[in-house]
């Protein structure tokens, strides 16, 4: 085990070439072979394979990127009166662990990589703090007020997304915020697990309602994104609108 983690900490140093062929031939070659997202993401996560050195989540997972939404989501939490936040998948916890929540709410985060839930519940896990092993495509998802689902849509299948969606609605939760870009132009090709597209969720095949509240997720130098804001009843219509 230390040996493992040992080299789990130097593939945070790989050279960039070296970095950008293991990406070329994960995503060529294993990704496609690869059935379980499970395992993609575990993949992700623990070669560190997003290539970022201060979240393995990501370059959207950073301070620096994530500095507005950071002051914006509090916000928004105490607007909604949100007693319960859900935040799946949560990733790292690198940002959000430096949100200011409101008092007395509860912060819930999920994902379905295990060994670094396990990390996150020894490090983080508190009375008002808790960590879930979780797909939100497929598993029941945990009661809420608010889930937010961020940096994940576009590297699930349209399929999967669309379950997604459904399993919200299945849930007892009052309010989704999701990650959605504005792109048009190529939005919505339909990928396999863990490889990115664009995904516009006002376009087909997803063609949501406008949100009641969109959050600016992007810095200067990266496509545009938002956060869209939902309560169940509009994507109850929604979805009675598509049977």
């Amino acid at each position: 085990m230390g040996a493992s983690m040992r080299e789990n900490r130097e593939s945070l140093k790989m050279p960039g070439f070296f970095r950008k062929t293991a990406l070329f031939v994960f995503h060529r070659y294993i990704l496609p072979a690869v059935k379980s997202p499970k395992k993609v993401f575990a993949f992700y996560w623990f070669f560190n394979l997003w290539g970022n050195p201060e979240s393995r989540s990501g370059d959207g997972s950073t301070l620096r990127y994530t500095e507005g939404l950071r002051r914006a989501l509090p916000e928004l939490l105490r607007e909604l009166e949100v007693k319960i936040f859900l935040d799946a998948p949560c990733g790292d916890f690198h940002w959000m662990r430096h949100v200011e929540m409101p008092e007395k709410a509860e912060y819930v985060g999920g994902d379905m990589v295990a060994p670094m839930i396990r990390r996150l519940r020894k490090r983080y896990a508190s009375p008002m703090q808790h960590f879930l092993l979780l797909d939100v495509v497929n598993d029941s998802l945990p009661k809420a007020d608010l889930w937010m689902c961020r940096d994940l849509v576009f590297h699930l299948p349209n399929q999967d997304v669309l379950r997604l969606l459904d399993n919200f609605l299945s849930a007892d939760i009052e309010w989704l915020l999701i990650t959605s870009h504005v792109e048009e132009n190529g939005a919505n090709g339909d990928i396999h697990p863990g490889q990115f597209r664009f995904v516009n969720l006002l376009l087909p095949p997803f063609s949501l309602p406008q949100p009641s509240k969109r959050i600016r997720d992007y810095i200067e130098g990266f496509p545009k994104r938002y956060l869209y804001l939902y309560h169940r009843k509009d994507l109850q219509a929604w979805r009675k609108a598509r049977d």
